[in-house]
């Protein structure tokens, strides 16, 4: 009754195709790999979690109305005001692989719901967070310079070169700094200019 309906053609497979592929067990590698992974998402949770901890958050306020104010000799020997600093050098840190900006502001970043007003700063291209910062020498050379600083755009004409001095907040000493470039060169200016309310 099913001789011609049921024939079903013979599989013609070499005898090295009959074998079913079998979903191999993690080894040692795969266990270092994810180890080394998951150590990684720690560490970069850690740095958010201690703005947490520290009270400091990210408000993103892009006005500075008032000049800030400087780290003085009191403060720089205060091992309170040290771990404060270096808790807000951690999270201007972190928040420059969020946000696409040039420079961090300390007014940008509260403590406890009050907006910070340290003179501290961030260049996030080298992640080094300044307080203090004053320039001590400008090039003669000058080149034109393109700023921004809330919503307001101008052209401004600025040294080449400057060298500053300030205080390296995650070493906390005192350091001088040449810029490396002219781009360097405008974003240093301009930080310290927005800080200390003369670019108005």
């Amino acid at each position: 009754m099913c001789k011609h309906l049921c024939n079903i053609p013979k599989l013609k497979l070499k005898p090295g195709e009959w074998h079913v592929r079998r979903i191999k067990k993690p080894g040692k590698y795969h266990w270092f790999v994810l180890f080394g992974v998951l150590s990684l998402w720690a560490v970069w949770m850690a740095q958010d979690l201690n703005g947490l901890i520290s009270g400091i958050a990210y408000t993103g306020n892009k006005t500075n109305e008032n000049r800030a104010i400087e780290i003085s000799g009191v403060d720089f020997v205060s091992d309170d005001i040290r771990q404060k600093m270096l808790a807000l050098a951690n999270s201007m840190k972190y928040q420059c692989n969020i946000v696409s900006e040039d420079v961090l502001f300390a007014f940008q970043f509260s403590l406890n719901d009050r907006t910070m007003d340290d003179h501290v700063f961030i260049s996030c291209e080298t992640s080094r967070v300044y307080g203090n910062a004053k320039v001590v020498h400008r090039s003669s050379d000058k080149i034109k310079c393109t700023e921004e600083s809330n919503g307001e755009l101008r052209s401004v004409i600025r040294s080449r070169e400057v060298v500053i001095k300030a205080i390296d907040i995650t070493e906390w000493k005192l350091v001088e700094y040449t810029s490396v470039d002219a781009k360097e060169s405008c974003m240093l200016q301009h930080a310290i200019d927005v800080l200390e309310l003369k670019w108005v």
